[in-house]
């Protein structure tokens, strides 16, 4: 019987020493340390949006790279279609499969509220690549990071602009969603220490050009000399503008960055000429960028953009940061590290997942938008 038990012993002590290498250590999340496959999802609202295909190559390009490393990651586009419940749904999908470590999302911000709580719940890693609300950012603090500036942030570059420019007499154009109202905030916070600057006027719409009108006679009576436009339907607001501009061509343009869409820019290139643009993906001008152009172009299917760089630069940061961490909270919080991850463009993320970058001004030039120094 003794002879039995240590027979017996000498055959646990592996399948203790497999049970505990299982259950702790590289095996339990870190792919990229484990020798394994990092697979990533991608949650998207369109297979045809020109920012995810245009992040896109910067991350394929970087999986390229990571290969000569002897690193495997790959990726796979979950669609919705723009519907918040398939949306809602796939999120759900991608949560409960434990070889999808982490995932990108390109989802409407309503989508990606109620997605952001359900990661945050499952302490899976999440990357809002198109941006997140303000007020989703506050709620999830720990596995959700936001690639673009905050409504808020935005807004106060926004502010500072028409401050440093001298401008006086400012009326505000929204449609009252949650993005709108922060950046409108911001902008009000930032001017509030000028008193040489005034919002004199704040508009819920217009919806229609009849509404305009009034609009227009009254801030002529306000002499107004900037309008600050921030609106949801991008259709009905470079028609305003061009309605703006057809009434007083100098008045100031300054909108929020989804602005920068060069269908719109192009159809209405006369009336968004001199537009100020806050950017929400503040990359510098540098001569790395220049050559990642030079050096990427021909690898490309498109024109290479700041956002394929980002796209380069944040995968290359995951891969970094996944390095020396075993579990995933380890990896979160290097994600956060105050040394962030200096590729290509400067990526720092806060403490509570914010994009910690001053945004870049851009203005319209021919259709086009180049950056402008404040």
């Amino acid at each position: 019987m003794r002879a039995i038990r240590k027979i017996l012993s000498f055959l646990l002590i592996p399948l203790i020493v497999v049970f505990f290498t299982s259950c702790t250590g590289t095996s339990i999340w870190n792919a990229i340390k484990d020798g394994k496959e990092l697979k990533i999802a991608i949650l998207a609202s369109s297979d045809e949006y020109e920012e995810k295909s245009t992040f896109l190559a910067g991350v394929k390009l970087a999986i390229e790279e990571a290969k000569g490393k002897g690193y495997k990651v790959s990726y796979k586009i979950f669609n919705d279609e723009g519907n918040f419940d398939n949306g809602v749904a796939m999120a759900k999908e991608v949560i409960k499969n434990d070889e999808y470590k982490m995932a990108f999302s390109f989802q409407s911000m309503d989508t990606f509220d109620t997605v952001a709580k359900l990661f945050e719940e499952a302490k899976k890693p999440l990357f809002a690549i198109d941006g997140a609300d303000d007020g989703t950012m506050k709620k999830v603090s720990k596995y959700i990071f936001n690639l673009q500036s905050s409504a808020e942030a935005l807004g106060a570059a926004a502010g500072k602009y028409a401050v440093k420019k001298g401008y006086r007499s400012i009326a505000m154009v929204h449609s009252g969603n949650d993005f709108e109202l922060n950046f409108c905030e911001g902008f009000s916070d930032s001017i509030d220490s000028d008193s040489s600057i005034m919002v004199v006027d704040s508009v819920m719409g217009p919806n229609k050009e009849q509404e305009l009108e009034s609009i227009f006679n009254r801030w002529n009576i306000l002499d107004v000399d900037t309008v600050l436009l921030t609106f949801d339907d991008l259709d009905w607001a470079f028609k305003i503008i061009k309605l703006i501009k057809d009434r007083n061509p100098n008045i100031t343009i300054i909108a929020d960055p989804y602005f920068n869409t060069l269908s719109y820019l192009k159809e209405y290139k006369d009336s968004s000429e001199g537009m100020i643009i806050p950017s929400n993906y503040p990359v510098d001008s540098t001569s790395k960028l220049s050559k990642f152009y030079s050096d990427n172009k021909s690898k490309l299917s498109i024109n290479p953009t700041p956002l394929t760089a980002q796209g380069f630069d944040l995968l290359n940061m995951i891969i970094e940061k996944m390095q020396n961490n075993e579990t995933v909270d380890d990896f979160v919080n290097a994600m956060k590290s105050n040394d962030g991850y200096d590729g290509i463009t400067k990526i720092k993320f806060n403490e509570k997942g914010g994009f910690e970058r001053e945004p870049n001004y851009l203005i319209v030039k021919n259709g086009a938008v180049v950056k402008v120094d404040l």
